[in-house]
């Protein structure tokens, strides 16, 4: 359970980090929700 989880936010990581790198996006790169 605890690899599972860890790979699923390690994938949200990886795609939010890809699709941040367009200038249009709202969110800033590198910055936590948490």
């Amino acid at each position: 359970m605890i690899i599972g989880i860890a790979v699923l936010v390690g994938a949200v990581v990886l795609y939010r980090k890809m699709s941040g790198r367009r200038p249009e996006s709202p969110e800033t790169p590198g910055n936590d929700g948490k």
